[in-house]
């Protein structure tokens, strides 16, 4: 009964040290969190996931129908984007991308600028945004 006891103590500590270790890391890395909104302002932070290549063979970039079914394609499962940090990877198309933190020193976001003017690709910008009551917001 005491092996027992101390067996599960020891699994305790472990545990919350793990969790500890797994927090410390998570919040020192960059987030793009926002508490409420004040109006006429800019969304600066952000979390950017690209340039995604929307295609593999670049022999169909001409073909207008095979662009269009490209960019529609949703290129990875909605849970990918549940808790979103800087430096979590995400597996697209068999390639390993890392989400990275932008702090924007305009009032926009130049993804073109960002990724060289990378053609035909696709990229992703996250915000959490926290809101104490439901409201209609401009963006």
């Amino acid at each position: 009964m005491i092996r027992k006891r101390f067996f599960t103590r020891i699994c305790h500590i472990l545990i919350s040290i793990s969790l500890l270790t797994i927090f410390t890391f998570k919040t020192s890395a960059q987030t793009a969190k926002y508490i409420g909104l004040e109006p006429g302002t800019f969304l600066q932070h952000w979390l950017v996931l690209g340039p995604i290549p929307a295609f593999q063979d670049e022999s169909t970039i001409k073909d207008f129908d095979a662009q269009k079914a490209a960019f529609e394609q949703e290129l990875s499962p909605a849970e990918e984007y549940d808790d979103i940090y800087e430096g979590k990877s995400v597996q697209i198309s068999g390639k390993i991308y890392l989400w990275k933190y932008l702090d924007s020193d305009d009032k926009i976001v130049d993804l073109d600028k960002l990724y060289n003017g990378a053609d035909y690709a696709t990229a992703y910008a996250c915000a959490d945004i926290q809101m104490a009551n439901p409201e209609k917001v401009l963006f």
